[in-house]
């Protein structure tokens, strides 16, 4: 396409944006970061939807950079350089760009991304980082072929289980990090966010957690994600309880230790949780 092809094309598309981005007047509130929220995220949709991947990561970084702040806060400060790093649900390489800077040269990212276009948008985000592996497969509790729901809005909504309206489906490959790292392979931290589907996880972990004690896990507690995963919540706390961890709950600055009451109680949709053995930092500031 000339460059004045790409001129109109590209002025199509943002005027088309501009019209689904605009909200009813009654979703706007007084609120700058709500509205930044939801358009940032409409923005995403789109543009995801559209196959316009330069946008599309420029929208969804700034939203992650944005939504996401604290949990940064709290990565920052517990990756340090020369770290090894697992980032599970890599998607389009947010955390795992940030993680790299932080590990350093004399460190290592271990990035998981099953859905082949996504993991496409991964190496290009990643392709200057020497630091960091990328493994187009899943992680699990064990090794072999999963089936991977994809989600026709969002790449980061694909899911390993059924559910209802997904019907794009494709065979993936998984992994147990059990079997991924050799017997006494370093791992300091890891960081999964993929929809209910994290028991999997730590039940093929357990090697490798007995032999880094000093192993931080952050991650996503979705209580209906757990469920549709065809987890319980309360047994999911008590799995990593199990390994030794202890599980907190991160609220703004703080970190508070979570309880299977705590969490019937709470109406949030989903919050970020840290399993640490030891005592978590003294204030993520």
């Amino acid at each position: 396409m000339s460059p004045r092809g790409r001129i109109i094309s590209n002025h199509s598309v943002f005027l088309e944006a501009k019209r689904v981005f605009d909200f009813p007047g009654a979703l706007v509130k007084n609120d700058a970061m709500t509205l930044f929220t939801k358009m940032a995220l409409r923005a995403t949709e789109y543009l995801y939807r559209r196959r316009r991947f330069t946008l599309y990561r420029t929208c969804y970084f700034a939203y992650k950079t944005v939504v996401d702040a604290d949990e940064n806060r709290l990565i920052r400060k517990t990756v340090k350089p020369g770290m090894v790093v697992v980032d599970i649900g890599a998607n389009v390489g947010f955390y795992s760009r940030m993680v790299s800077d932080l590990v350093g040269p004399e460190g290592k990212v271990h990035c998981f991304e099953p859905d082949t276009l996504t993991f496409l948008h991964l190496k290009k985000t990643l392709r200057a980082a020497a630091n960091v592996v990328l493994r187009p497969m899943a992680v699990a509790d064990r090794s072999g072929v999963l089936t991977l729901y994809e989600s026709s809005d969002l790449n980061s909504d694909h899911v390993t289980f059924p559910i209802e309206g997904r019907r794009t489906r494709s065979g993936i490959e998984s992994v147990s990090l059990d079997d991924y790292f050799p017997t006494g392979g370093k791992v300091d931290f890891i960081k999964m966010d993929i929809q209910g589907f994290e028991p999997r996880v730590w039940q093929g972990m357990k090697r490798l957690v007995a032999e880094n004690p000093g192993l931080v896990v952050v991650s996503e507690f979705y209580p209906e994600g757990l469920r549709r995963a065809g987890s319980d919540p309360d047994a999911y706390l008590e799995l990593i309880r199990s390994f030794g961890f202890r599980a907190f709950a991160l609220k703004g600055k703080t970190l508070e230790e979570m309880t299977a009451k705590q969490v019937r109680a709470c109406r949030r949709k989903y919050w970020t949780m840290i399993a640490i053995r030891n005592v978590p930092p003294a204030a993520v500031r």
